[in-house]
C-alpha cells in the first residue's frame, strides 16, 4: 500500500526527540533490495558496524527509544519494518545539520557529538533509495534527537525527516510509503531545473567567461539567472506552455542599422514587415568595389535568431561613376542572432564572410 505524507509542522513535536523504553520484539525479515541500489563496499561496511555496535548502549538507547506520538512501538520495530536492509552504528563525530535552502550541502556542522546512525532502503518519489538518519544522542539524559536525513547521500530538511518518521510509525506506513516533497522542495527542484534549462539556453548564443573556476562559474550563471527571474534582463527568455524555457522573437532588437567593429567596413540594415526580414549588407573593399548581400529570412526558434535566404552581389563603380554588378550567387543561406551582450553575430553558411564580426547598433 503506498500513500501521501501531508508534512506540516506541527508533527515535529512527535518524532524530533525520544526517551529510552526497554522490551525485544521478534524479527521480520527484510526486503530484497534492487541491485541498483546498492553500493556492495559500504553495504558490507554497514552490515559489520550494525553486528559490531548491536549491543552498544548508545544504539540500545536508539533501537528501545519511541517517539512521544508513538509510546508502543520503538525506533527499532517501526525501521525493521517499514526499510529494507537496515542497520545501525555508534560513533562520535560530526553531526550534520540539515538542508533547509536546499544546495544540496547540510546548512551546518558540530564535531565531537555522540551519533547513533542507521541506514536502511525505502521507496522514495517511487524509487529505491537509501536513507541515512542521524539521531544526536546525550548520554547523561538517557535521550535522543533525530537530527539529520540523507537520500543517496543527498541531504534533506528537516520537514522531509519529520514526513519519513511519520511514515514509519504510522500504521499503514509499513510498506512501501510514498513521502510527497514539501512545497519548499518542489520549488526548489523546479528551480534547479529551470536554472539548467537557462544556461543552455544562453550558452546556445553567448560563450560564459573564460579562465573561471568552477564555482565561479556556478555564480556567474545563478547571478544571470536571478536577473532574468527579477525581470531585469534575457527579455527574450520566456516560459513556454510546456512550463520549460524557450526563446521568443523580439522583432525590434533587429531593426536598424548595424556596424561591424572589427573591420569596421561592413554594415548592415535591417528591416521588418509582416513577419520577415530584410537584410542588406554591404561591404567595401575600396573606394570603388563593394559586395552587396541581400537576404529574407524569418526567425526561427531552432536556430535562436533570423534563418535567411538570399543573394550575394560585386559591385564595381568606374571613374565616370556607373556601377557593374556581378551576381556571385543566388543560394545564400546563413542565420543573423543576437548574444547576451547585446551584439549582432553573423553565420555565412555559403561562404562564412561572417566569421569573426562583431555587430553593434549604430542606429
Amino acid at each position: 500500500m503506498k500513500k501521501t505524507i501531508c508534512l506540516t509542522v506541527l508533527i515535529s513535536a512527535l518524532f524530533m526527540s525520544g526517551c529510552s523504553s526497554e522490551g525485544a520484539y521478534r524479527e521480520v525479515d527484510t526486503k530484497e533490495m534492487s541491485e541498483t541500489a546498492k553500493d556492495v563496499v559500504q553495504e558490507v561496511a554497514d552490515q559489520t558496524a550494525n553486528i559490531v555496535d548491536s549491543e552498544d548502549e548508545h544504539v540500545l538507547l536508539v533501537k528501545n527509544g519511541h517517539p512521544e506520538g508513538y509510546p508502543d512501538i520503538t525506533y527499532q520495530k517501526a525501521f525493521e519494518r517499514f526499510f529494507s536492509y537496515p542497520t545501525w552504528k555508534y560513533f562520535t563525530g560530526t553531526k550534520k545539520g540539515s538542508d533547509e535552502n536546499g544546495d544540496g550541502i547540510p546548512d551546518s556542522a558540530e564535531e565531537n557529538v555522540d551519533i547513533v546512525e542507521f541506514t536502511g532502503y525505502c521507496m522514495y518519489q517511487e524509487v529505491e533509495v537509501k536513507a541515512l538518519i542521524q539521531f544526536t544522542v546525550d548520554s547523561e539524559s538517557g535521550t535522543f534527537t533525530a537530527t539529520y536525513l540523507s537520500f543517496n547521500d543527498v541531504p534533506q530538511n528537516n520537514l522531509m525527516l519529520v514526513g519519513l518518521l511519520e511514515a514509519a510509525f504510522s500504521d499503514e506506513g509499513v510498506e512501501q510509503v510514498q513521502i510527497t516533497p514539501t512545497e519548499t522542495q518542489q520549488q526548489g527542484s523546479a528551480d534547479e531545473e529551470m536554472l539548467q534549462e537557462f544556461i543552455e539556453l544562453i550558452c546556445s548564443y553567448s560563450d560564459p567567461p573564460s579562465e573561471c573556476s568552477e564555482e565561479e562559474l556556478k555564480a556567474y550563471f545563478k547571478k544571470e539567472f536571478d536577473i532574468w527571474k527579477n525581470g531585469e534582463g534575457y527579455s527574450r527568455i520566456q516560459i513556454g506552455q510546456d512550463g520549460h524555457l524557450i526563446l521568443t522573437e523580439d522583432s525590434e532588437a533587429f531593426v536598424g542599422q548595424w556596424g561591424d567593429t572589427v573591420s569596421q567596413r561592413c554594415n548592415m540594415n535591417i528591416q521588418y514587415n509582416d513577419g520577415k526580414y530584410y537584410i542588406d549588407i554591404n561591404w567595401g573593399s575600396s573606394a570603388s568595389e563593394n559586395t552587396h548581400w541581400s537576404f529574407v529570412g524569418e526567425y526561427s526558434s531552432e536556430f535562436e535568431g533570423i534563418f535567411y535566404e538570399g543573394s550575394c552581389t560585386e559591385e564595381i563603380y568606374t571613374e565616370e561613376g556607373e556601377c557593374q554588378e556581378i551576381c556571385t550567387y543566388t543560394d545564400g543561406t546563413g542565420v543573423i542572432a543576437i548574444g547576451a551582450d547585446g551584439k549582432l553575430y553573423w553565420t555565412d553558411y555559403k561562404e562564412q564572410m561572417g566569421n569573426g564580426c562583431v555587430f553593434e547598433k549604430t542606429q
